[in-house]
């Protein structure tokens, strides 16, 4: 399915043998997962929030330009806005995808960071953003709090 194209996660193509760059993937899911974040939870994507999305992509491409994140960022705004009927389907499949590559608590408890400065970026920490953090770091099996 075109959607879940880009989902497949790292190790299963190590095991088909993939020549797939296996950061940028995980990017372009970061991109996703964060957009995804900071629009399904208040109906509303701020420039602050894109902001701090390219902000925090950047922070985890230090060897890709800017364009080359800007560009990452706009195909994960276009798979977003691609998928409309299957957002939700999507985010879960990227968090399981996530859950499965990688091993280090820390990395998740990082990328919750990530989704916790992006919501603060507008000014407010709802509770429906609370919420989403919260059901994915127990998705991931990490004990966090903010």
């Amino acid at each position: 399915e075109f959607i879940l194209f880009n989902i497949i996660s790292s190790k299963k193509r190590q095991e088909e043998g993939s020549m797939t760059d296996d950061k940028k993937v995980l990017l372009n899911n970061l991109g996703y997962l964060y957009i995804a974040f900071a629009h399904l939870t208040d109906a509303n994507l701020q420039q602050s929030e894109l902001e701090a999305i390219k902000s925090k992509l950047i922070e985890r491409a230090p060897d890709l330009s800017y364009d080359e994140v800007t560009n990452l960022l706009d195909d994960a705004i276009q798979w977003y806005n691609k998928s409309a009927d299957e957002r939700l389907r999507v985010v879960n499949t990227i968090a399981e995808a996530i859950h499965y590559d990688i091993e280090e608590a820390s990395i998740k408890i990082s990328i919750l960071d990530d989704l916790v400065a992006i919501a603060k970026a507008d000014g407010n920490y709802q509770f429906e953003e609370k919420a989403f953090v919260n059901v994915l770091s127990s998705a991931w099996g990490i004990d966090y709090s903010v």
